[in-house]
């Protein structure tokens, strides 16, 4: 579900979205700061769909602090599954706090958490788009932030920074 139509990208999308990504951060409520990253208590994407946050944490790798992840839903919930397949908006934000992640280590770890949650065959299938995906990614620098947005009826979109 998470690489449907990976990459939404066209302009007039991108415009709408930036647009409203700006009006709704303006003077964003923060919830919480996780490792030094200030996380909105709520946020807005595709044209308006408000979120709300679900949770954030932080990825840690051998005591280093790699990014800080916050879940966004329409409403929150604490089911894994309700989360992973309900038909509604939501996003995953990935704000990087280690000086730099090369492309080769965010694609591994891509790649892992894709072996880690589908069995053989759902791998099998989605092994093409899955390694098209790979080209979207690039080194990843502290304050960079890669955000993965589902939207019904549409698929998902990844913006980075």
């Amino acid at each position: 579900m998470l690489l449907q139509a990976l990459a939404v990208f066209r302009l007039k999308s991108f415009s709408c979205f930036f647009l409203c990504s700006l009006c709704c951060i303006h003077f964003p409520a923060y919830a919480i700061d996780v490792a030094g990253v200030k996380i909105p208590d709520s946020i807005c994407i595709n044209h308006g769909n408000s979120l709300q946050l679900n949770g954030a944490g932080v990825r840690r790798k051998v005591f280093t602090d790699i990014y800080v992840a916050a879940l966004y839903l329409e409403e929150r919930s604490s089911n894994a599954n309700d989360i992973i397949y309900s038909e509604t908006a939501k996003r995953i934000a990935l704000h990087f706090v280690y000086k730099e992640v090369p492309v080769e280590k965010l694609i591994e770890g891509w790649y892992d958490g894709f072996v880690l949650n589908n069995d053989p065959q759902q791998l099998k299938i989605m092994q093409s788009r899955l390694r098209q995906s790979y080209d979207y990614f690039a080194t990843m620098k502290s304050g960079d932030v890669i955000y993965l947005d589902y939207i019904p009826g549409k698929g998902t979109r990844l913006s980075i920074n």
